[in-house]
C-alpha cells in the first residue's frame, strides 16, 4: 500500500506520525521581527568553524498549517570592521518547496552554497512527497 501526500492534511499526518508532536519554534532575524511557528525541524546543518573565517548554519522546517521555511545564520569572525563576533539571521517563509529552494539559491547568488545544499537534500530525503525534488534531471 502505497502513502498519498497529495494534501497538506496528509502530510501534516505523516509528520505526526513519523515525528511525533510539533514544537513551538522562535528564529530571530537580524534586522527584522523574529518568526514564531509550531512545526517540526526537519534539517540542519552546521557550517565548519574555522578561526578567522565566517561560517554558516541552515536549518529547514516543516510547519503544521503546510508552510515551507528556512533560516540561514552567518556569523563573521571578528575583524577590523568588526571589534566582535557578528551573527545575522535571516528567514523565508513559503507555501511551495519550489520558493525555498529558490530563496536557498538566490541567497548563494543564483547557487546552492554546500550547507544549503546538505540542508535540502536531507529535506527532500524525509519529506517523502518532495523525494523527487532532491535531483535535477537533465
Amino acid at each position: 500500500m502505497t502513502t498519498n501526500f497529495d494534501t497538506v492534511e496528509q502530510q501534516i499526518a505523516y509528520m505526526q506520525k513519523e515525528h511525533g508532536r510539533t514544537k513551538a519554534h522562535r528564529l530571530e532575524q537580524y534586522g527584522d521581527l523574529d518568526l514564531t511557528f509550531d512545526g517540526w525541524k526537519v534539517s540542519d546543518v552546521h557550517g565548519e568553524q574555522i578561526e578567522g573565517r565566517p561560517y554558516v548554519n541552515v536549518s529547514l522546517y516543516y510547519t503544521d498549517r503546510g508552510s515551507y521555511i528556512g533560516h540561514i545564520i552567518r556569523t563573521l569572525p571578528v575583524s577590523r570592521e568588526y571589534s566582535n563576533e557578528v551573527t545575522k539571521a535571516k528567514t523565508g517563509t513559503f507555501a511551495r518547496p519550489a520558493d525555498l529552494l529558490k530563496w536557498l539559491r538566490d541567497d548563494g547568488r543564483g547557487y546552492l552554497g554546500n550547507n544549503s545544499k546538505i540542508a535540502w537534500e536531507e529535506y527532500c530525503d524525509r519529506l517523502p512527497w518532495l523525494q523527487q525534488s532532491a535531483t535535477v534531471r537533465a
